[in-house]
């Protein structure tokens, strides 16, 4: 079970549900988006 939103989507890649280079890419979107809604640092 995916811990996380990114963990999700690495494992949709990984099983070949997306396609895994698109995978890589937006799981990097999905913990941009954690920065930016928890404010983990300063922008």
């Amino acid at each position: 079970m995916p811990q996380n939103g990114r963990e999700a989507i690495e494992i949709l890649g990984r099983e070949h549900v997306l396609e895994l280079e698109f995978s890589r890419k937006f799981a990097s979107v999905a913990s941009f988006r954690n920065i930016l809604v928890h404010d983990y640092m300063e922008i």
